[in-house]
């Protein structure tokens, strides 16, 4: 399946207020979920949460001895956890915070920095090196794609971190179609990656990911330089085709995630982003020529996306 007509599976992220309030459970938390990722060969069974005293001082022993069932709704039952007094209390403390974490909009905004260092924990050079192997990318800023992967972390919700977890657990059969990860691309997509580039093939099995284990590699903060690396280079071939033959750093960002529309108006075409189906569907409804614009040929669409206003604000604050 070509890169171009599987744009529906890269999700715009919902443009709201990046907040910066601090969230529990901690960010090593978030980054331990994303770490502990199942390598071929293992069942998937099990969110880890290894020996890190994350939930307090009373939860060492807890955080060393479990590992709890993966549950749509992450509230795990005495049973599960133990009979004990001091078990079943801080069991429900743990589902607490993950309540809370939860119930947040964008529960990992303000920790996109300590996120973004687990990519580069074991290869401070992991983004230079994801880079030089794609021709592609030999005039693109690896702040650039940073600036996708802080974006994407800014606008995590709830919900992907319930596609997160379905994916892992494998609780989902339709889990290939999720946005995963800290880069939000579908397995799919990593999939066809692979079959262009063999380089990111070859990267993903020397980490333990062969064929099937796209998801899991996509929850890997360490892949996930060279995953973001090849949708970059894939989005310049594709541009490249359309006409773009030089891309700017706007119209690359653009391509990453597609988020406006224009329809006809008043002898004009009128340009605006527009985020959920809801949304989409009604505007339709108004305008019978509205079509999304995944090309970024017309200056209005840059001026227009609110989803390149973002990714730029990133890369200009870590420049």
């Amino acid at each position: 399946m070509a890169f171009e007509n599987n744009a529906e599976q890269y999700k715009p992220r919902e443009a709201q207020q990046i907040s910066t309030a601090a969230l529990l459970p901690s960010n090593s938390d978030y980054q331990n979920f994303f770490k502990q990722t199942t390598k071929t060969g293992a069942e998937p069974t099990f969110l880890d949460f290894g020996s890190a005293n994350i939930y307090g001082d009373n939860s060492t022993k807890l955080a060393q001895d479990l590992q709890f069932p993966i549950m749509p709704d992450l509230v795990p039952s005495p049973e599960q956890v133990g009979i004990t007094k001091e078990t079943t209390i801080i069991a429900a403390e743990i589902a607490s915070k993950l309540g809370t974490a939860l119930s947040k909009d964008h529960p990992l905004a303000g920790q996109e920095e300590a996120l973004m260092n687990a990519t580069t924990a074991n290869d401070p050079k992991a983004w230079e090196n994801a880079a030089s192997r794609f021709p592609q990318l030999d005039n693109v800023s690896t702040g650039l794609m940073k600036a996708y992967v802080r974006n994407e972390l800014a606008f995590y919700g709830p919900d992907d971190l319930g596609q997160d977890i379905a994916a892992r657990g494998g609780i989902d059969p339709n889990f290939h179609h999720f946005t995963l990860g800290m880069a939000q691309i579908t397995s799919i997509g990593v999939k066809e990656f692979e079959h262009r580039y063999p380089q990111l093939k070859q990267f993903l099995e020397s980490k333990g990911y062969g064929p099937g284990h796209e998801a899991q590699a996509l929850l890997d903060p360490e892949c996930v330089p060279m995953i973001v690396a090849a949708k970059t280079a894939s989005i310049i071939d594709d541009l490249q085709k359309h006409g773009i033959g030089h891309p700017t750093s706007e119209q690359i960002a653009y391509e990453y995630n597609p988020d406006v529309y224009s329809h006809s108006e008043g002898g004009h075409r009128e340009y605006k982003t527009i985020y959920g189906d809801l949304k989409i569907a009604m505007s339709k409804a108004l305008h019978h020529d509205q079509k999304k614009e995944y090309y970024p040929n017309d200056p209005n669409v840059l001026t227009n996306s609110e989803h390149v206003h973002n990714v730029m604000s990133w890369l200009r604050r870590y420049e």
